[in-house]
């Protein structure tokens, strides 16, 4: 059977006893009817607020299978509805999900944006650039706007009020921001106005006859109610709040029950024409009543019984028993004020009372730590005493006020060491904080504090709450990384007890009250001391500050303080000092050293001996000023300018000296390097430290001063018969020599005999010339016009030769090949030849030596004859000596001494004298338009044979001179430049007795190979039985 049915059965048999049952010919009996079907209305357990003032619970509130809300349930007085719960009051400011306008730039929302569970408007966000607000939201800023609303309209919008208006800087109209409705109201309508008591659920239907309410909000109250029926269709019935072809019983039982909340009550019957049950609208219990069996009663009980009495609140008024609010029962109220001033008592007036005090007056009361002030405390109207306010434990009454008491006992600081040996906070620290007072006395309320002698502020607090003075009068705070030995002495730790170094101040406060403090080091102008009295002196590293053995208390920091051996708890140390007296100074030597305690041991040390400052030097005990020039250490030779660097004399050379780089000081060369740079005056003379410059050799001053050369046979002196030949010995000095074909006879010159010219001719003007003895002597420059005829024959001529000149001879021939030879004074030897296969031209450049000496010209054919040209020039002159013996002097510099030079002949060579030092490394180079190669030798050995690359780097074995070749590789006419640098000495020795220190515990050492065949040399001491490892990189 289902439930439908179920519930026709009971119905028809609940009709049994009222009805005569018949069957009447020709009428059927109706078919069962259907029980539409139902649908779920809402979410089990779901819970609405219809209005700020009541909730909604979703469940089985009918006699259908589905679900669906209960009608509202009121909250109670001072209470809102917030999620479908009744709160403790607040007011739903705006509607969720919606936002306003705040200003024009700025949107702002709706949500819970405080403590209590209400929404109100925050959550600000600005719009974006280009944007503005309308309506609540960022729209593109046009220019242009759209009104909102109807101007002077209001709007609910949760339990607040919006009113239409300008509230912008657009001319359009817009909502104002929500105005809330007051504590217990709610909007309706626009107005705020009282909560509504809803007489059913929003948009629930009922049955009223044959039509069908709905329950909406009223026009006039805008509470829900409901609303007029709205009849049913022809043929159709209402049935549970619809209209159909058929009914199903709204409710089960006829008769009168109470609804879900048993707030009202629910009639069930024939209420309309069709024959099925009908659920009336509910009626709804008034104030202090409920639903039980179908009926409303009263749901309160009496309060009092008549006749009953009591003082009102106020203590001056009597409230009497009686039925004074809306619910049936008696309850205490009507306060009727007592007259006279008369105060209410046991329910009663009381006669008039008298002040006992002037109002707003404190004292304190007298035996305990506690005051009491005057003011209305009973319930008459007159001025009392109040019950007594106790102090704090720490506290007495004073004048009515609770002041700090004096501490419990004195407590002061009587030992502190703040710099430890090392790190403050590394393991075995000993900074520490000892305090002195009496024995056992309870610490609680004290601290100790640190104050920064920069400003004076509070930079450290270690509070002794639960710590207690011990039983010797100590109490020590080492810090928690402290030495074994102090934390062994030690009732607390912290690492508070880092103390600054100081200038700073310490302090015990009682209760904020400062009752000692201890300022130390030295303050300056702007710094602030936080002591007593003058500060006490700053204690070095591992020192501690410490008042004496009787613990006394002048109140002044410096009398009363000490630095010394720190003693915590009076613990003496057990080391022994090395020196007498803390701070004390020693010389050692030139250095000196301090009596102090590095390792915080509590005994003294000598420290390691330092150098004095600059400028000083141990003398007695002390560093002391001291001129290390006086007296002067300087005594070598020609270095005794002292100066003082770093602390030391320096030892220069005296004016006109230079180091030579082996420490010794020797005369400034003025020549080195050359300034001679004068045509042909490039000899230079130190002359008193002063450079002379001299003519080159085979050069003098002429009478104008410039350098010209010297000639000694120009005018040839030589005169004498066959005795005319002029050869120049120096610039000044010349020999005279035998013609060719004469020998010396004594002092003249004779005819040698063993000599003959067989084939003489008469022919040109320079005829007889055909050997060296007819030679005739050529003017230079020459250019003759001769001839060779008959064939074989040969000419001779004579030239006198300057020394170092380069001489030039051509000659041009008609009619034959010629050959030119040159000849040295000798007449046999060969200086120089030309001799072509063909041609008609030959020619020789030839440097010769000073005096007589020869050309030959022939033809290269025994049978050729004609006539020549011949052509003879002074060329040149060699511009450096081409031996050791006519070198020219180069001086070797840092920066290179240099000199320039060319090739005049063909196989010149130039020379160069480098003098050179024992032990000192030179490198010489060449430079040059063409090719050219160096030869680097002495006077007894070759350093570098001819080279091409023109540079050469050696070390100069011996104090010598050192001579540098230069030569063209063929032709003449190349110009070249050479250089001598001095790169001072070797930077390590290359033997044994010079070899560098090298200690082998890993020192390094670096170099460099400064010259050829370099060797580095390092002196290494070992011990026997040893492994040593040396390696280069």
């Amino acid at each position: 059977m289902n439930r439908s049915k179920a519930r026709r059965l009971l119905a028809t048999f609940a009709s049994l006893s009222f009805l005569v049952l018949c069957a009447c010919p020709g009428e059927e009996s109706p078919a069962d009817p259907v029980d539409p079907a139902c649908s779920d209305e809402c979410t089990a357990g779901t819970k609405l607020c219809p209005s700020q003032w009541a909730s909604q619970l979703c469940g089985q509130f009918d006699d259908d299978e589905c679900l669906e809300l209960s009608t509202p349930r009121h909250c109670p007085s001072g209470e809102s509805c917030l999620d479908g719960e009744c709160v403790a009051g607040c007011v739903q400011e705006c509607a969720p999900g919606t936002a306003v306008c705040f200003n024009r730039d700025t949107v702002r929302f709706c949500g819970n944006f405080d403590a209590d569970d209400c929404r109100e408007l925050g959550g600000d966000s600005d719009c974006a650039p280009g944007t503005r607000c309308e309506a609540g939201a960022c729209v593109p800023d046009t220019g242009e706007c759209v009104d909102e609303c109807t101007e002077g309209v209001a709007t609910c919008e949760g339990d607040a009020v919006r009113t239409c208006g300008q509230y912008d800087d657009d001319p359009c109209t817009d909502l104002s921001t929500p105005s809330p409705c007051g504590v217990g109201e709610g909007c309706r309508l626009g107005v705020c106005q009282p909560a509504c008591n809803d007489a059913c659920a929003a948009g629930a239907v009922a049955c009223e006859g044959n039509g069908v309410k709905t329950c909406a909000e009223d026009a006039e109250t805008g509470c829900l109610a409901w609303g007029a029926p709205t009849p049913c269709p022809s043929g159709e019935t209402c049935s549970r709040g619809r209209c159909a072809a058929t009914c199903t019983d709204d409710c089960a039982i006829e008769g009168a029950t109470c609804n879900a909340e048993a707030t009202g009550v629910v009639r069930c019957g024939q209420l309309d024409d069709d024959r099925c049950l009908d659920q009336a609208a509910g009626e709804l219990c008034g104030a202090g009543h409920a639903c039980r069996d179908g009926a409303c009663v009263s749901t309160c009980t009496d309060e009092c019984q008549p006749g009953q009495t009591r003082c009102g609140a106020d203590g001056v008024s009597v409230q009497s028993c009686g039925d004074y609010d809306q619910d049936p029962c008696r309850e205490l109220g009507g306060d009727a004020l007592c007259q006279g001033g008369a105060a209410c008592a046991n329910g009663a007036c009381e006669s008039a009372c008298a002040d006992e005090c002037l109002e707003g007056a404190v004292e304190c009361v007298s035996g305990q730590a506690a005051f009491r002030t005057c003011g209305q405390f009973d319930g008459d109207i007159c001025r009392d005493w109040s019950s007594s306010n106790p102090c704090l434990s720490w506290q007495v009454c004073s004048a009515g006020t609770c002041v700090l008491a004096p501490p419990p006992g004195a407590v002061i600081v009587n030992e502190v060491l703040y710099d430890s040996p090392g790190s403050d906070t590394a393991a075995g620290t000993k900074v520490f904080v000892e305090l002195w007072g009496p024995p056992h006395l309870p610490l609680d309320g004290f601290t100790v504090v640190g104050v920064n002698g920069a400003g004076g502020a509070d930079y450290a607090t270690l509070a002794l709450d639960g710590q207690a003075i011990g039983a010797d009068g100590f109490f020590v705070i080492a810090h928690p990384s402290g030495a074994a030995e102090l934390l062994a002495l030690a009732q607390m730790t912290s690492s508070a007890v880092d103390l600054q170094n100081g200038p700073d101040s310490v302090q015990v406060r009682w209760h904020g009250q400062v009752v000692d403090a201890l300022a130390y080091g030295s303050f300056g102008g702007s710094e602030v001391a936080r002591g007593e009295g003058t500060p006490a002196p700053a204690a070095s590293a591992g020192k501690s500050l410490s008042r004496s053995a009787s613990h006394g208390d002048s109140n002044d920091n410096a009398a009363d303080f000490a630095v010394g051996v720190p003693t915590p708890r009076a613990n003496v140390p057990t080391c022994a000092s090395t020196c007498p007296v803390l701070d004390q100074t020693e010389c050692v030597g030139a250095q000196v050293r301090v009596c102090a305690d590095p390792d915080g041991d509590g005994c003294s040390d000598w420290s390691a001996a330092t150098d004095c400052p600059s400028g000083q030097r141990c003398s007695g005990s002390a560093c002391v000023a001291f001129d290390p020039c006086s007296p002067n250490p300087c005594t070598q030779a020609n270095k005794t300018v002292c100066t003082v660097s770093g602390g030391d004399a320096v030892c220069s050379c005296n004016a006109g000296y230079q180091a030579d780089g082996s420490g010794a000081c020797v005369p400034i060369d003025p020549c080195n390097p050359n300034p001679c740079t004068e045509a042909h005056r490039g000899v230079c003379q130190a002359s008193s430290g002063v450079a002379v410059c001299l003519c080159d050799p085979g050069y003098g001053e002429n009478d104008s001063g410039a350098c010209a050369q010297i000639d000694p046979c120009t005018p040839n002196p030589c005169t004498a018969a066959h005795q005319t030949v002029c050869t120049a010995i120096g610039p000044t000095t010349a020999v005279c020599s035998c013609d060719p074909g004469y020998v010396p006879s004594g002092t003249a010159c004779v005819l040698d005999q063993t000599s003959s010219c067989a084939n003489s001719h008469a022919g040109d003007l320079f005829e007889p010339d055909e050997c060296v003895t007819d030679a005739k002597l050529a003017t230079l420059p020459a250019n003759q016009s001769r001839t060779l005829s008959p064939a074989a024959d040969v000419d001779w001529i004579a030239i006198n030769a300057l020394a170092a000149h380069v001489y030039s001879a051509s000659v041009t021939a008609t009619g034959f090949v010629p050959a030119l030879f040159a000849y040295d004074s000798d007449g046999t030897t060969v200086l120089a030849s030309s001799t072509p296969s063909s041609g008609t031209s030959a020619s020789v450049r030839v440097k010769l030596a000073a005096g007589r000496h020869y050309l030959k010209v022939r033809a290269s054919s025994s049978s050729a004859s004609g006539s020549y040209t011949l052509a003879i020039a002074d060329a040149d002159v060699d511009d450096h000596g081409d031996t050791m013996d006519d070198a020219t002097p180069l001086a070797a510099s840092a920066s290179g001494g240099r000199a320039t030079g060319g090739f005049q002949v063909s196989g010149d060579v130039d020379v160069f004298a480098v003098p050179a030092v024992a032990g000192r490394i030179y490198r010489v180079e060449e430079t040059s338009s063409t090719d050219v190669s160096i030869r680097v030798f002495t006077a007894t050995a070759t350093l570098a044979s001819w080279r091409d690359p023109e540079s050469f780097t050696f070390l100069a074995s011996a104090t010598e001179t050192v001579y540098l070749a230069v030569r063209q590789y063929s032709g003449y006419g190349a110009t070249f430049s050479v250089a001598a640098f001095d790169l001072g000495t070797d930077d390590h020795g290359n033997t044994p007795s010079a070899a560098t220190p090298l200690s082998p515990s890993g020192a390094q050492a670096s170099g460099s190979f400064q010259y050829p065949g370099d060797v580095e040399l390092f002196a290494i001491p070992v011990t026997a039985g040893r492994i040593y490892r040396v390696e280069e990189t």
